[in-house]
């Protein structure tokens, strides 16, 4: 906490009408709600910092990129994905935010939740340091990753969730009650190869 670097919180991308069947984003500082429409199958994530200011971005499609960082400034930033919608994103390598892929100010006192929702496998890499969040993962989706560190509140699975870990062993981890009224909250997962 405190240790990793804060970006520059710059003016506001101007806002657009995102209905493209690939939206091409670059990195800045992105403020209010970003909500990109049903059409849109892809986002595409030009390397670099991106900065949610009180910012809130709603997708059904691919979120893609490689070498992106992105910072929420506040508990009022987040990403949801809804339906069918994904993540296929990748932390830096080198650099300043090297292995980092998301985090957020370190001050943030306030719990709040961010919602993976749909049917669709997200492939990260890098740290998502998110210690004010309970990440909701809803659906019968599923993680891969051969390089994934988590530092959250806490993780709540919902529905059938298959994570592939390096070196891409399988472990399926079903909600209790999965298609009923009840579900399981984890506070925390280690997986280890058989």
């Amino acid at each position: 906490a405190g240790a990793l670097p804060v970006p520059v919180i710059g003016s506001c991308m101007p806002t657009r009408n995102l209905k493209n069947s690939t939206e091409y984003m670059t990195p800045g500082t992105y403020c209010g709600n970003w909500h990109f429409k049903g059409g849109v199958e892809t986002i595409d994530m030009a390397p670099g910092v991106y900065v949610l200011n009180n910012s809130v971005w709603k997708f059904n499609g691919l979120m893609t990129g490689s070498d992106v960082t992105i910072y929420f400034t506040n508990g009022n930033s987040y990403l949801n994905t809804n339906g069918q919608g994904t993540i296929d994103i990748q932390a830096p390598t080198s650099g300043a935010y090297a292995g980092i892929l998301m985090y957020e100010d370190y001050t943030i006192s306030s719990l709040t939740s961010m919602h993976i929702n749909g049917g669709q496998d997200a492939i990260v890499k890098g740290l998502i340091y998110l210690p004010s969040r309970d990440i909701k993962w809803n659906g019968n989706s599923g993680v891969e990753s051969d390089s994934l560190t988590l530092v959250l509140n806490s993780l709540e699975v919902t529905g059938t969730t298959s994570w592939r870990i390096a070196p891409f062993e399988t472990f399926s981890i079903t909600a209790v009650g999965s298609g009923g009224t009840t579900e399981q909250v984890m506070s925390s997962i280690k997986l280890t190869a058989n």
